[in-house]
Parts: C-alpha cells; structure tokens; sequence
C-alpha cells in the first residue's frame, strides 16, 4: 500500500482541476445551451420564446403552441496560457469540444398545462497540458462530462403568468490527473456518478413590451464511484498501484433574473443577471478502499453574470441577434490552479434565425470571449514537489451554436 502522504498531496487541488478553461470565470458552468440565447449573450430568461427555454426559463414553454422539438450543438475552441513564476510559456492544445442538446415541448389541450424534456450539459469540457511544466504536480488533466436529462411541467396561472418546475437527473464522468514528483509518474482518479436535483421558472408579462422571468436551478450533491491510480517512476519511494475510490463534489445553485423590453414588435432588447454560488463547494472528500480519506478546500466565491442581447425580426423569418456578457473571476489567488485560468471574462455573441415555414426553423450564433490578464501572486503549494500557481494567465475562446427545430 503506498504512503497515505503521497495520495493526500496528490489528491489535494482535485476539485480546482475538475474547473475547465473554456468556462473560465464561468467555473465549470456552460451557460451556452442554444444559439438564439446565446446570440444575446445568453440574456434569454425573461423571453424563453423557444424549447430551449426548458433550460433558460420553463415557464416560458407555456408560449409555445403544439409539439415543438430542438436538436443543438456547442462547439468550442480556446487558447489557454500561462507562464509560470518557474520559466516557461505553456499552452493548452486548441482542440474543438462540443456539447449537444435535445429539448422538446408540447401542450395538452384544452388546458393550461404544457410538458417539456431536456437533455443537456450544463457543466463540464476540459483543459490539457503536457507534462514537462513547472506546474505539473498541480495539474496535467482534467475532463468532466455532465449530462442532465430535465423533464419539466409548466403552468399558466393567468393569461399573463405562468410558472413551472421539474426534476434534473443528472449523470457525471470525470478523468482527473496530476504529476507527483518527476515526469512520468501521475496521480489519476476516474468516476462516474448520478445525482438529482430541481429547477424551478416563472414568467410575468403584464404587457406586451414587457417580460419579467426568474429561474432556480439547485445544487447537487454527486458522488462518483471509481478508482485511483498510481504511476510511479520512482518505486523506492512509493508503487504503482490501483484502489477502489469515490470523491464527492457539489454543484452550485443557481438564480437567473432577466427583463425584457418590446419598444416594438420587432425589436426585443433584454438584461440578465445570472448568480451562481460557488462559495457552497468547499469541501472535497475522497474515500479509497484502504480507508484514506483526504480533504480539500475549494475556496471559491459566489459571482454575478451579468448579460445583455438585443434581437431584431424582420418580416420574412428571419432575425438578427447581437449580446454581451461578463463574468467576474471567481477564484481567489490562494485557491488558483493552471486548470482552470480564471479570470473576468468578457463574452461578445452574435448570430441569426431563420423560419423556412411553420415547422422549421435553425439558428446560429458566434460567440467570442476574452479573458482579462491576470497574475497570480501568493497562491499555496498543493503538490508534493511543493509547486505553486504563480504566474501570468491569458484566456480567449471561441464558440458557434447551432440548432434546428421542428413544430408540429
């Protein structure tokens, strides 16, 4: 069995590795889940005029006549660099990662209710980086896949207010690894897991040039069950080995506000601001066969996205979109990791939709986002050969949405 010491130290800085840098000052959220949304920097909670509205709002299903289906896709690429206190300019492989949807509706007839079901991603991709850095002790890895398949019943209390809620059963698959001493060994965990949770959603339009919406999805709270291994390069000190391990993680709840102005019925023009709490995900447990425990602090703060988006429809189907967001940083120094380069992020979006004919629609948007420069000073050593964070962080990424839908 190897040292205790050597699994605590390895392990410790999990729970940062698991944030990935195409988020970054998003932590592992991806607020991205349709291009029309994503066209108005994800200001969409207060107008949820489409499927996808299962996830940016699900009482705004209640607009949407008949049967509807949506199929979506995305995809994005980023470039992530660090130059460590240690030497060196790093960069993590721009390789494109991609995140489907699936969202459905349908209204029962002759009553104010409608029924809805999502699949969807709302955290997760990855960041890679080779393992000769001087941070390698810290992070070389991390790839988490988050699926959440959401059904959803909405209400219309009135003519002007609806509300809704629905369960979100949520499946998780995570590879984390990190070096320990030298180039070669590695520390890995690999798990899955299910968790459950809930969303909640209300929309209020007292007239018709304005549109109040409010969304809740809660945390959750996953175990994934799975293994840790061990690759060494240097036997005398510690073996290679294989144990039977699970890690607990949180994820953050969520609060969503957004209004929506008509000044006429060609113009939308709407503001969001999205609250996540990250400060609940303090604690990483990570139980192995052997009866290790290790213990980590995940020092996180709680943050404000705030977005803006404005769409135009022209009469022959088609509409134009352009938005903004920002997100603040949400890691402190102390708590910083090359895994995720968490900085304020600054996102602009553009994009267009196109109605063929009564049934079909498709959408696409481009999204760009910049992050901040930012240096790490202070940040605490978490590795056994006693690295730090240090150094200056850069962060662009791009992303295209695309969709198709089909009314019935």
């Amino acid at each position: 069995m190897r040292p205790p010491l050597f699994a605590t130290l390895a392990f410790s800085g999990f729970l940062l590795a698991l944030s990935c840098a195409p988020a970054s000052g998003l932590g592992i959220a991806i607020l991205n889940q349709d291009p029309t949304a994503y066209s108005r920097g994800n200001a969409f909670t207060a107008t949820a005029d489409n499927p996808s509205a299962i996830f940016y709002n699900p009482a705004g299903i209640t607009q949407l006549p008949g049967g509807n289906v949506q199929f979506g896709l995305y995809g994005v690429t980023f470039d992530s660099n660090v130059k460590p206190v240690g030497g060196g300019n790093f960069d993590t492989p721009n390789k494109l990662q991609s995140v489907p949807q699936f969202y459905a509706t349908y209204v029962i007839p002759e009553t104010r209710f409608s029924l809805g079901v999502g699949v969807y991603s709302p955290f997760g991709l990855g960041t890679e980086y080779p393992d000769n850095t001087p941070f390698r002790s810290l992070a070389t890895y991390a790839k988490l896949i988050y699926i959440t398949f959401n059904p959803v019943v909405a209400y219309k209390v009135t003519n002007t207010f609806s509300v809704a809620a629905g369960p979100t059963i949520n499946y998780a698959n995570a590879d984390f690894r990190r070096g320990i001493l030298v180039p070669g060994d590695e520390f890995r965990f690999g798990g899955d897991g299910y968790a459950c949770g809930f969303a909640l959603g209300a929309m209020w339009q007292p007239a018709q040039q304005h549109s109040f919406g409010l969304t809740y999805r809660s945390a959750t709270k996953m175990d994934l069950y799975g293994n840790v291994d061990i690759t060494s390069q240097t036997q005398f000190l510690f073996p290679s080995s294989r144990e039977r391990a699970t890690a607990h993680i949180d994820f953050p709840q969520q609060i969503i506000g957004g209004y929506s102005f008509r000044p006429t019925p060609q113009w939308n023009l709407e503001a969001d601001v999205n609250w996540t709490d990250w400060s609940q995900d303090r604690n990483l447990t990570v139980r192995e066969a052997s009866g290790t425990n290790v213990l980590d602090m995940f020092g996180w703060h709680s943050e404000f996205t705030v977005s803006t988006g404005a769409t135009y429809s022209f009469h022959n189907g088609l509409a134009l979109s352009g938005g903004f967001f920002f997100c603040p940083g949400a890691t402190p120094d102390a708590n910083y990791t090359p895994s995720v380069p968490d900085t304020n992020l600054y996102c602009f979006t553009a994009g267009a939709e196109y109605h063929f004919n009564q049934h079909w629609r498709a959408s696409l948007a481009y999204g760009f986002a910049y992050g901040q420069n930012h240096t790490v000073v202070n940040s605490a050593p978490t590795s056994p050969a006693g690295q730090t964070a240090d150094g200056k962080y850069r962060f662009n990424g791009s992303g295209v949405s695309l969709a198709v839908g089909y009314s019935f």
